[in-house]
Protein backbone atom coordinates (compact mmCIF):
# COMPACT_ATOMS: atom_id res chain seq x y z
CA UNK A 1 0.00 0.00 0.00
CA UNK A 2 1.14 3.48 -0.90
CA UNK A 3 -0.07 7.17 -0.27
CA UNK A 4 -0.15 9.75 -2.24
CA UNK A 5 -0.96 13.63 -1.63
CA UNK A 6 -1.78 15.58 -5.16
CA UNK A 7 -2.34 19.11 -5.31
CA UNK A 8 -2.10 21.65 -8.25
CA UNK A 9 -2.78 24.88 -8.48
CA UNK A 10 -1.26 26.68 -5.69
CA UNK A 11 0.20 29.24 -7.32
CA UNK A 12 2.87 30.65 -5.02
CA UNK A 13 -0.14 30.84 -2.18
CA UNK A 14 0.52 26.94 -0.81
CA UNK A 15 -0.97 26.72 3.04
CA UNK A 16 1.97 25.35 5.43
CA UNK A 17 -0.84 24.67 7.85
CA UNK A 18 0.31 22.35 10.69
CA UNK A 19 -2.21 19.70 9.19
CA UNK A 20 -1.06 19.52 5.38
CA UNK A 21 2.41 19.37 6.59
CA UNK A 22 2.12 16.18 8.63
CA UNK A 23 0.14 14.75 5.46
CA UNK A 24 3.13 15.43 3.40
CA UNK A 25 5.51 14.00 6.02
CA UNK A 26 3.22 10.91 6.21
CA UNK A 27 2.55 10.14 2.41
CA UNK A 28 5.06 8.04 0.40
CA UNK A 29 4.73 10.23 -2.57
CA UNK A 30 3.23 13.78 -3.46
CA UNK A 31 2.28 14.99 -6.50
CA UNK A 32 2.32 18.65 -7.90
CA UNK A 33 0.24 19.23 -11.11
CA UNK A 34 1.65 22.65 -11.94
CA UNK A 35 0.64 26.33 -11.98
CA UNK A 36 3.34 26.95 -8.39
CA UNK A 37 6.78 27.05 -9.37
CA UNK A 38 8.04 28.41 -6.22
CA UNK A 39 6.07 25.51 -4.24
CA UNK A 40 7.37 22.65 -6.57
CA UNK A 41 10.44 24.13 -5.46
CA UNK A 42 9.85 24.04 -1.89
CA UNK A 43 8.70 20.55 -2.17
CA UNK A 44 11.38 18.99 -4.36
CA UNK A 45 13.93 20.48 -1.79
CA UNK A 46 11.68 19.61 1.30
CA UNK A 47 10.62 15.74 0.38
CA UNK A 48 13.72 14.65 -1.74
CA UNK A 49 12.83 11.50 -3.77
CA UNK A 50 8.81 11.83 -3.07
CA UNK A 51 7.72 14.20 -5.22
CA UNK A 52 6.37 13.79 -8.99
CA UNK A 53 5.57 16.84 -10.94
CA UNK A 54 4.63 18.54 -14.40
CA UNK A 55 4.44 22.50 -15.34
CA UNK A 56 1.29 24.52 -15.35
CA UNK A 57 0.48 26.72 -17.84
CA UNK A 58 1.24 29.48 -15.83
CA UNK A 59 4.93 27.81 -14.76
CA UNK A 60 5.29 28.36 -19.04
CA UNK A 61 5.39 24.81 -19.44
CA UNK A 62 3.41 21.63 -20.93
CA UNK A 63 3.70 17.67 -20.85
CA UNK A 64 2.60 15.04 -19.50
CA UNK A 65 4.23 12.43 -17.10
CA UNK A 66 3.31 8.59 -16.47
CA UNK A 67 3.93 7.38 -12.79
CA UNK A 68 3.55 3.69 -12.19
CA UNK A 69 3.19 2.72 -8.70
CA UNK A 70 2.54 -0.58 -7.70
CA UNK A 71 1.96 -1.76 -10.96
CA UNK A 72 -0.71 1.21 -11.13
CA UNK A 73 -0.17 3.60 -14.08
CA UNK A 74 -1.24 6.86 -13.19
CA UNK A 75 -0.72 9.80 -16.09
CA UNK A 76 0.26 13.47 -14.32
CA UNK A 77 -0.67 16.57 -16.06
CA UNK A 78 -1.54 19.97 -15.74
CA UNK A 79 -4.68 19.75 -18.46
CA UNK A 80 -4.30 22.60 -20.45
CA UNK A 81 -2.93 20.62 -23.12
CA UNK A 82 -6.15 19.02 -23.26
CA UNK A 83 -8.76 21.58 -23.40
CA UNK A 84 -9.95 20.24 -19.69
CA UNK A 85 -11.72 23.53 -19.78
CA UNK A 86 -13.68 22.89 -22.23
CA UNK A 87 -14.09 18.75 -21.47
CA UNK A 88 -12.75 15.91 -20.50
CA UNK A 89 -13.06 13.62 -23.37
CA UNK A 90 -9.39 14.44 -24.77
CA UNK A 91 -7.69 13.83 -21.42
CA UNK A 92 -9.44 10.24 -21.19
CA UNK A 93 -8.16 9.32 -24.58
CA UNK A 94 -5.00 10.53 -23.65
CA UNK A 95 -4.61 8.25 -20.43
CA UNK A 96 -6.04 5.36 -22.26
CA UNK A 97 -3.88 5.85 -25.27
CA UNK A 98 -1.14 5.71 -22.74
CA UNK A 99 -2.49 2.71 -20.43
CA UNK A 100 -2.75 4.70 -17.63
CA UNK A 101 -6.55 3.94 -15.60
CA UNK A 102 -6.16 7.42 -13.89
CA UNK A 103 -6.02 10.61 -14.94
CA UNK A 104 -4.99 13.13 -12.55
CA UNK A 105 -5.01 17.06 -13.69
CA UNK A 106 -5.21 20.64 -12.48
CA UNK A 107 -5.82 24.01 -14.51
CA UNK A 108 -9.94 24.33 -13.46
CA UNK A 109 -9.18 24.86 -9.56
CA UNK A 110 -12.25 22.78 -9.34
CA UNK A 111 -11.93 19.36 -7.63
CA UNK A 112 -13.59 16.58 -9.51
CA UNK A 113 -13.38 12.77 -9.26
CA UNK A 114 -15.14 11.11 -12.16
CA UNK A 115 -14.94 8.02 -14.24
CA UNK A 116 -15.56 8.48 -18.36
CA UNK A 117 -14.40 5.68 -20.68
CA UNK A 118 -13.02 3.60 -18.03
CA UNK A 119 -10.75 6.35 -16.98
CA UNK A 120 -10.75 7.87 -13.67
CA UNK A 121 -10.33 11.46 -13.78
CA UNK A 122 -8.76 13.13 -10.93
CA UNK A 123 -8.61 16.66 -10.09
CA UNK A 124 -7.70 17.76 -6.62
CA UNK A 125 -8.67 21.56 -6.73
CA UNK A 126 -6.84 24.03 -6.21
CA UNK A 127 -4.45 24.34 -2.81
CA UNK A 128 -3.95 27.81 -3.44
CA UNK A 129 -7.01 28.94 -3.37
CA UNK A 130 -9.55 26.73 -2.36
CA UNK A 131 -7.56 25.05 0.04
CA UNK A 132 -8.28 21.06 -1.94
CA UNK A 133 -6.18 18.51 -2.54
CA UNK A 134 -6.74 15.18 -3.25
CA UNK A 135 -5.51 11.99 -0.77
CA UNK A 136 -5.00 8.84 -2.37
CA UNK A 137 -4.01 5.15 -1.72
CA UNK A 138 -2.66 2.35 -3.78
CA UNK A 139 -3.20 -0.95 -3.02
CA UNK A 140 -2.95 -4.07 -5.26
CA UNK A 141 -4.03 -2.45 -8.72
CA UNK A 142 -6.26 0.23 -7.51
CA UNK A 143 -5.99 3.73 -6.49
CA UNK A 144 -8.85 4.86 -4.41
CA UNK A 145 -9.02 8.74 -4.14
CA UNK A 146 -10.82 11.76 -1.93
CA UNK A 147 -10.77 15.61 -1.94
CA UNK A 148 -10.14 16.89 1.19
CA UNK A 149 -10.69 20.46 2.49
CA UNK A 150 -7.58 22.22 4.52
Amino acid sequence: MKTIAVMSDSHGRMPMSERLLQVLDECDYIFHLGDGLSDIDFLVRSYRGKVEYVYGNSDGGTGDKVVEIEGVKLLLTHGHAHGVKRDLHALSEAAKGLGCDYALYGHTHTPLIESRQGVTLINPGSIGYSGTYCYMVVTGNKAHAKIVQL
